[in-house]
Formats: C-alpha cells, sequence, structure tokens
C-alpha cells in the first residue's frame, strides 16, 4: 500500500489553500481601505474645526472694526457739538459788545481763537485721517488674511479631491481584481463592505458641499460686512466735508470781520505791519518748501535704493528658491531610480528562486536514479538472499512487525511534513504582507510626487504675487509723480496770488500761508502713508518668503524620512527573502531525504515479499523442469531477472512521482509532469512488450522441450510464469 496522497486530494488541499489566501487578502485589503477613509473623515473634521475658528476670529475683527469706526464717529459729533456750542456763545458775546469792544478785541480774542479753533480742528482732522488710516490698514489685513485662507482651504480642498479620486480608483481596481479572483460566497460580502464604504464615501463628499456652503455664506456675509464699512466711511467723509464746510464758513466771517477792519484808519499802520511780517514768514515758507523738496527727493532715492535692493533681494531669493526646486527634483529622481532597483532586485531573486527550484528538480531526478542504482545492487545481492531463504521464513514475522513500525516512521514523517508545510505557508503569508508594505511605500512615493507638484504650483503664485507686488510699486511711483504735479502747479498758483492786487494781499496772503500749510502736511502725510505702505508691503513680502522656504523644508525632511523608511523596508525584505530562501531549502533537503527513506523502506520490504514468492515459485517449477540443461535454466532466469527489473522500476514510477513544487494552482496541475494519457500509453506498451516476451519465453521452453526430447511443462507451470509476470500488471490495474 502507498501512502502518498492522491492527486484529487492534492489539488482540493491546495485550491483549500488559495481560497483562504484570496479571503485573508481581500480581509487586508478591505481593513487597509477603511482605515484610509477613517483618516480621511478625521482631516476633513479637523480641517472643518479650522475653517469655523479662522471665521470666527476674522467676524471679531470685523465686530471690532465696527465698534472702532462707531467710536469714532461719536467722537466726531461730540466735537462738531462742541464747535456748535462755541459758535453759539461767540454769537450772544458779539451781540453783547459794543463796536468799540469788538474793535479792540477783534485784534486779540478772535485771532487766538480762530487758531486755537483751527488747530483743535487740524488735530481732530488728523485724528481722524488716522483712525481711517488704520481702519483701512485693519480691512486690508483682514482682506488678506481672507484671500490667504480661502487659498488655502481651495488646495486644501484640491487635494483632498486629488486623494479621494486616487482612492477611488484604487478601489475600483481592487474591486475588478476581486471579482476575478474571489468566489460568489464571499464576493457579496465584499460587496456590501464597498457599498458601505461607498455611502460613507457619499456622507463625506456631502460634508465637503455643506462646508463649501457655508464658506459661500461667510463670503457674501464678508461681503456685506464690507459694503456697510465703505458706507460708513462714505458718511464719515461726508461730515468731514461738512466740517471742512464750517470752516470755510468761519473763514468767509473772519474775512468779513478784517474788511470792517481794514475800513478803520487807525487799523491801517497795524495792517501794513502785519503785512511786512506775513512776507517775512511767506519767505521762510518758501526756505521751508524748499527744505521739503530735497527731503522729498532724499526720501524718493532711498525709496528707489530700497526698491532696488529689494528686486536684488527677490532675484536671489528666487534663484535659491530654483535651486532647491532642482535639488528636490534630483533627489525624486534618486528616490525613482532606488525603487527602480529594488524591484530589479526583487526580479532577480525571483529568477535565483527559480533557478534553486530547477536545481532541486534536477537533484531529485538524480536521488531517483541513485534509488535505480540502489534497487539493481539488490537484485545483486539477491543470490545471496537466496541461500538465506529458510532464515528469512523464520524471521517473517519479525519483518512484518518491523513493517507496522515503519509504516508508523513513515506517518510521523508525513506530519511533520505537514508541520513544515504549514510553517511554510505563514512565511508566504508573511512574504505576502511585506510586499503589501512595499506597494504601499510606491504609494507614498508618488504622494510625495504630487505634494512635490503642489509645492512647484504654490511658488508659481508666490511669483505673481511678487509680480503683484511690482505693479502696486510702479503705481506709487506714479502717483508721486502726480503728487509733485500738483505742488509744482500749486506754487506757479501761488507765484501768480503774490503778483495780484495789493487790495487782496492780506486775504491772499493768509489763504495762501494756508494752503502752503496744508499742501505740506498733505505732502508730509502722503510721503508717511507712502513709507508706511511699502513697509508694510515689503514685511508682507519677507513673511511670505519665509513661510514658503519653512514649507520646502518640512518637504525636503518629511521626503528624506520617507526614502530612509523605504530603504529599512527594502533591507528587511531582502533579508526576509533570505531567510525564506534558505528555510525553503532546508525544507526541500529535509523532505527529499524522508522521501527517499520512505523509497527506500518500501523497495526493500517488496524485494522481501517478492524474493519469498519467487522462492516459493522455483520450488513448484523445479519438480517439473529437473532434467533442463544448466545453461539455459541460468538464461531462462537471467530473462526473468530483466524482466521483474522493469516491473521494479515501472512500479516506483507509479508509485512515486515527483511531487510538484510551489503554490500549485489550476495551471500547474493541467502543465504537471504525470499526464494520465501518457500513463496510459506506457501501461499499454508495457503490456504487449510483457506479453511478447512471454509467448518467446513460452515457444522457447517449447523448443528446449523437443531438442532434449522431453516432456513438455504442464500447463500449471506455465500459468505459474504467467502469473508471477502478471502480477505488476494487476498491482499497476489496481492503483490506477
Amino acid at each position: 500500500m502507498t501512502l502518498k496522497p492522491s492527486l484529487d486530494e492534492f489539488d482540493k488541499a491546495l485550491d483549500k489553500d488559495r481560497d483562504s489566501e484570496q479571503k485573508f487578502r481581500s480581509r487586508d485589503v478591505q481593513t487597509y481601505s477603511f482605515e484610509k477613509l477613517k483618516a480621511a473623515n478625521v482631516s476633513l473634521q479637523e480641517d472643518y474645526v479650522r475653517l469655523q475658528k479662522d471665521l470666527k476670529d476674522a467676524l471679531q475683527a470685523l465686530h471690532d472694526v465696527r465698534s472702532n469706526h462707531a467710536s469714532i464717529l461719536q467722537k466726531a459729533d461730540k466735537i462738531i457739538s462742541e464747535k456748535d456750542s462755541t459758535i453759539k456763545e461767540l454769537r450772544t458775546k458779539l451781540s453783547a459788545l459794543s463796536e468799540d469792544d469788538l474793535r479792540r478785541e477783534i485784534e486779540a480774542e478772535l485771532r487766538n481763537n480762530f487758531e486755537s479753533y483751527t488747530r483743535q480742528l487740524q488735530i481732530n482732522y488728523d485724528k481722524c485721517r488716522a483712525s481711517l488710516h488704520e481702519a483701512n490698514v485693519q480691512i486690508t489685513t483682514l482682506k488678506a488674511q481672507l484671500e490667504s485662507r480661502e487659498r488655502s482651504h481651495q488646495r486644501a480642498l484640491q487635494e483632498l479631491d486629488l486623494k479621494h479620486k486616487a482612492e477611488a480608483n484604487r478601489l475600483q481596481v481592487e474591486i475588478q481584481r476581486l471579482k476575478s479572483q474571489q468566489s460568489p460566497s464571499e464576493a457579496a460580502d465584499i460587496l456590501t463592505k464597498l457599498l458601505n464604504a461607498q455611502k460613507e464615501n457619499s456622507d463625506l463628499q456631502n460634508k465637503l458641499r455643506g462646508i463649501s456652503l457655508q464658506v459661500k455664506e461667510l463670503r457674501s456675509e464678508k461681503d456685506s460686512v464690507v459694503l456697510e464699512h465703505q458706507a460708513a466711511l462714505h458718511k464719515h467723509v461726508e461730515e468731514l466735508a461738512l466740517a471742512e464746510d464750517a470752516n470755510k464758513v468761519a473763514e468767509t466771517k473772519l474775512k468779513s470781520a478784517q474788511s470792517q477792519r481794514e475800513a478803520l484808519e487807525e487799523a491801517l499802520g497795524r495792517y501794513r505791519q502785519e503785512v511786512n511780517r506775513l512776507s517775512q514768514e511767506l519767505v521762510s515758507l518758501e526756505e521751508e518748501k524748499l527744505s521739503l523738496k530735497n527731503k522729498l527727493s532724499l526720501a524718493e532715492q532711498r525709496h528707489k535704493a530700497e526698491v532696488a535692493q529689494l528686486k536684488m533681494e527677490s532675484v536671489h531669493q528666487k534663484a535659491e528658491l530654483e535651486t532647491k526646486y532642482e535639488k528636490a527634483l534630483l533627489e525624486l529622481a534618486s528616490a525613482k531610480a532606488d525603487a527602480e532597483l529594488a524591484m530589479k532586485g526583487s526580479t532577480n531573486q525571483k529568477q535565483l528562486l527559480a533557478e534553486k527550484e530547477k536545481e532541486l528538480e534536477k537533484k531529485f531526478h538524480a536521488l531517483r536514479a541513485k534509488d535505480w542504482d540502489r534497487a539493481r545492487r539488490l537484485e545483486s545481492e539477491k543470490l545471496l538472499m537466496e541461500a538465506k531463504l529458510q532464515e528469512l521464513e523464520t524471521s517473517k514475522e519479525a519483518a512484518l512487525e518491523r513493517l507496522a513500525e515503519s509504516e508508523k516512521h513513515v506517518k510521523r514523517l508525513k506530519q511533520s511534513q505537514d508541520s513544515q508545510k504549514q510553517e511554510l505557508e505563514e512565511e508566504v503569508h508573511t512574504l505576502k504582507a511585506k510586499l503589501k508594505a512595499l506597494l504601499v511605500a510606491r504609494d507614498d512615493t508618488n504622494k510625495v510626487a504630487a505634494e512635490n507638484h503642489v509645492l512647484h504650483q504654490r511658488l508659481k503664485l508666490a511669483e505673481e504675487e511678487l509680480s503683484k507686488g511690482h505693479a502696486t510699486i510702479k503705481n506709487s511711483q506714479e502717483q508721486r509723480e502726480t503728487l509733485s504735479g500738483k505742488i509744482e502747479g500749486l506754487q506757479l498758483e501761488l507765484q501768480l496770488s503774490l503778483n495780484s492786487t495789493n487790495s487782496s494781499c492780506n486775504s491772499l496772503l493768509q489763504a495762501a500761508h494756508v494752503n502752503a500749510i496744508k499742501l505740506s502736511e498733505q505732502s508730509e502725510r502722503a510721503s508717511m502713508q507712502m513709507k508706511l505702505a511699502w513697509e508694510q508691503e515689503k514685511y508682507d513680502y519677507v513673511k511670505r518668503i519665509e513661510e514658503l522656504e519653512a514649507e520646502l523644508r518640512q518637504v525636503h525632511k518629511e521626503f528624506n524620512w520617507k526614502l530612509r523608511a523605504l530603504k529599512q523596508r527594502n533591507k528587511e525584505y531582502r533579508k526576509t527573502v533570505s531567510m525564506c530562501d534558505s528555510k525553503i531549502k532546508g525544507l526541500k533537503s529535509a523532505n527529499h531525504e524522508m522521501q527517499a527513506e520512505a523509497v527506500h523502506l518500501k523497495a526493500s520490504l517488496k524485494e522481501w515479499s517478492k524474493q519469498l514468492e519467487q522462492r516459493t515459485a522455483r520450488t513448484a517449477t523445479c519438480g517439473s523442469w529437473k532434467n533442463v540443461p544448466f545453461d539455459i535454466h541460468k538464461e531462462l532466469q537471467d530473462e526473468l531477472k530483466k524482466l521483474r527489473r522493469k516491473q521494479r522500476e515501472f512500479r516506483s514510477l507509479l508509485e512515486f512521482p515527483a511531487v510538484p513544487e510551489g503554490n500549485a494552482g489550476p495551471s500547474h496541475s493541467n502543465n504537471s509532469l504525470w499526464n494520465f494519457a501518457e500513463v496510459k500509453e506506457k501501461l499499454d506498451r508495457l503490456d504487449q512488450q510483457q506479453r511478447i516476451q512471454m509467448d518467446q519465453m513460452v515457444t522457447l521452453v517449447k523448443k528446449l522441450c523437443v531438442s532434449t526430447h522431453q516432456s513438455l511443462p504442464s500447463s500449471v507451470d506455465i500459468s505459474l510464469l504467467s502469473r508471477q509476470s502478471g502480477s505488476s500488471e494487476s498491482s499497476s490495474v489496481s492503483k490506477k
């Protein structure tokens, strides 16, 4: 009896192993996809919370700006009410005083009051302008923050869309692969899980849509708030215009009072002294104007130098960013080359495994040849065993006991082989898991490439912002040129006003004095505003460049970390592959040795049983063939030995086929070493050869009997010979 399992049982076991492997793979894939979806959901929730916080901060800032504007308007109303009260008090005082008192107090009180009034108005006007400037700066900063946050939100949405599309494509590919591999019983479970994943995906998309709607609503609220601020600013400007009109009315009243004062003959000398004083003040004002022009020219030169320096710095920073980007591209190329080398190494290892399997097959065939040589040696020792036949008959019972023990030993060996096979399958599962990890690392490299693409887009956006900054600088220069042209026009107007008549000299001189003061103050304010705006823009650009550099450093760190992780995984994979190769070699060698021992034991047992049968047959035939010559009898024995040797070889081929190595699938079973059609053909050929040889033997026996003039052997003897030769045929048919 043979201890080897049949081919059907072997195929069933392999199918079960394959099904278990497919189930394990599908579960791993499902758990991995579910974990990825969970991570994406968590990241989306974090982004949503962060956006809500940013919007709350922006709304709080807008509320603060509104409160500041309201306080400014209240202060302006208070100032206007105070001015109205002072005007009423002045009117009451004027009605109470006489003309003489008015003539006396106009020079002392009205000038002082008007100067204090104008100073207070100018101070209030400066405060209002400063508050307006601060409000505008706050609005611009808030707008810039909102725009930057909107851009970052859009980028995050784009990245999430890209990740979602990639994940969806990957899931579709896995669904198709699982449909092609999975059995229908497990396909339903996988489909339900995939439907649940799709539902979760649709829920996440609905959440994203809700977030986008909230962002749109917040934008509309922002626009409404900006419109309200603009309306408040417009109202404030109108109120300032009303205050200036009131100032002009007061100036007209002063002019009327001065005209009345000019009518007085007693005040002519004083007015002439005042004219001289005003002329001196005009000269001093012209000198101050020249000094202001020099300061403006110096400020413009400094501004141009700063602009040129900033341009040079931006060019240098751009060159540094380009070099860093090129380094990142080179590192990406090196990483891709390392990945390709790793793939080539894996292919080389697969080729080495295939070559090792071929070498093992060759060794197996060599071992089979050795077994055949051993069988031939046993046949040579057969003659010696005939002398010990009687001893063998006495030790037959001991041999049967040994046979039972050997069968037990073979069963133990089979159990050890099964345990080793299970260990090999577990190691194969671990290798497959590590291969999955390598695939995940490859996905990580693809993600790094996508992040580099996003950084490239950010660099482009930064360049666009730099170009916008240059455009704003050009606009500021044009505004300065227009202001200088206005100043020159005002200077010409002043010169024309100086050449006018002496009758309106006092009023024109005062107006020129006031206009010159206002123009100087306006020029100073414009220069200060331009400087502040330029410094703010410079600070924004420097901050933006520092942020980009920090992002590039972070990306470089992440990329280097991922490269190190990939290299470490590649090393671990190589170590595990080498360990598995060594274990597979040891297990295969042990398996071959165990098979050789089993073959040897079975061959020895069969030889003992056959020797006993031959001995009994010879004892039966010797009684009828006593008169045959010794030479002819020896030739017949040699031919019978040859026939039995061929029968044993054929039995060994049938009983111990080559075990297929590796994971046997349907393609491997179709291309296996033993084909049933070929076996049938070999059986038919051997049966024909045995029949021909038996016919030849019968004819030879008849010829010998005729030549020796003896009686033919009985039919019983011939049947014994045919029975001995046909024993192999019956055993092969039963095994078949």
